[in-house]
């Protein structure tokens, strides 16, 4: 197993270990820290649609008063689908 593999199955136990309610909440797994995981789980072709899945649910978490917009953007690169990028711009874009 190579370690981008490896990192994913990490990251892949941590998500599965919170419930979206938890994140949100949470002081020790946050959205950042779902981001990271969710950009690792895309960097796998194993866990890659669980990456994919995740990045649709991290979407709906993420508000455009948010420092971690810009992470989620880097998410939706690494996935390589931007109708994530058109739904978050919709999202930020209708909040003003």
């Amino acid at each position: 197993m190579n370690i981008i593999d490896v990192l994913a199955e990490r990251a892949c136990k941590r998500i599965d270990n919170h419930t979206l309610s938890e994140i949100i909440l949470s002081e020790s797994y946050t959205i950042e820290n779902y981001l990271k995981d969710i950009y690792k789980l895309l960097q796998s072709k194993d866990y890659y649609s669980k990456g994919v899945k995740n990045l649709c649910f991290a979407c709906d978490l993420v508000s455009k008063d948010n420092s971690n917009i810009y992470m989620l953007k880097q998410c939706i690169q690494s996935s390589r689908i931007f109708l994530y990028q058109d739904m978050l711009e919709k999202k930020i874009f209708s909040r003003r």
